[in-house]
């Protein structure tokens, strides 16, 4: 099998095109030289929804795109959001999509979930490594509430939601009196940023710029429940959000649109349910030992082998 990225070198025999973008160029210079290659787009986007130019190639070319994480209900790819981020719109439901396209089935069968970003998406960036052969020891975990992040204040919704979690976080902590660490768009460097969250029983993982975040995943490499604004809206391989990893993750409501009260009172029951205001918090240390100990099978082996599945699959199908 053999491929060819999107660059100055061009093979003359190919089983496929591979290209993060679908431009100009690459349509009038690449393509008409293999009329008959499947091509692949792996997309940039760092939110489930595709980026301007790959939803248009979708949508007027016969293309196979590749995302980091996908809709579980494919008849949400039939819309535009705003900003380009579903998530957005789960954090202020009263905002109404943007323009409907009604994408064929043929051509929504043709968005597959395959990690290829391996450095952010994957327990095999340098962080997810260093944090894989990190040693946790659970009666040094001394911080009850982990929440750290920047602002984004670019992006109003987002601004609001992380800043009415951490709004909410101070209140839950001073009313329980938990030891917490809290910070919203103060500098920090990594090395502390990664030790106290080692040092923390629960982190508070918000939405980003992409509903998903790295803190989810440096969250289970530290045994460490995640309380997380909801992504059961997604799918993605390995699917740390459902499934084997469920224990870890507790979802809430991320609906500021009424107000933030019931968001509040649904991240305090999660912190109240983890036993950590009592003496059953040791409930959790057995899961979360085993939910890291997982993410050994998800190595570069695994990650390789996906990848080379889907595009061998992409290929049997043809262009």
């Amino acid at each position: 099998m053999k491929f060819i990225y999107y660059n100055n070198e061009i093979n003359k025999h190919i089983s496929c095109v591979i290209c993060n973008y679908y431009s100009d160029y690459f349509k009038n210079n690449i393509l008409p030289k293999y009329p008959n290659t499947p091509v692949i787009i792996c997309d940039r986007m760092d939110s489930v929804c595709l980026n301007d130019r790959n939803f248009k190639s979708l949508v007027e070319y016969d293309v196979t795109v590749l995302k980091e994480y996908v809709f579980k209900n494919p008849a949400l790819n039939n819309y535009k959001y705003n900003s380009k981020r579903y998530h957005l719109h789960l954090i202020q439901p009263t905002m109404a999509p943007l323009k409907k396209i009604q994408l064929s089935e043929e051509k929504i069968e043709k968005i597959l979930p395959c990690s290829w970003n391996l450095n952010q998406y994957s327990f095999e960036g340098k962080t997810m490594i260093y944090l894989k052969n990190m040693k946790i020891d659970h009666t040094h975990k001394n911080i009850d509430v982990f929440y750290i992040c920047h602002t984004h204040a670019s992006v109003s919704t987002l601004y609001d939601h992380r800043k009415s979690i951490f709004e909410s976080l101070k209140k839950i902590c001073k009313k329980h009196n938990l030891t917490c660490k809290l910070l919203f768009g103060e500098n920090i460097t990594k090395k502390e940023y990664l030790k106290y969250l080692a040092k923390s029983k629960i982190c508070v993982s918000p939405y980003g710029l992409g509903g998903r975040i790295s803190l989810d995943q440096m969250g289970i490499l530290t045994e460490t429940l995640i309380i997380k604004p909801d992504m059961s809206y997604l799918d993605t391989i390995p699917n740390i959000y459902d499934g084997e990893f469920s224990e870890t993750m507790k979802f809430f409501n991320p609906d500021i649109s009424n107000g933030y009260i019931n968001q509040e009172n649904e991240i305090e029951q999660l912190i109240l349910d983890s036993g950590i205001t009592t003496d059953n918090w040791s409930k959790n240390i057995k899961f979360l030992k085993n939910n890291k100990l997982k993410t050994k099978n998800y190595d570069m082996k695994f990650y390789s082998s996906k990848f080379i599945k889907t595009i061998k699959k992409v290929i049997d199908v043809g262009r």
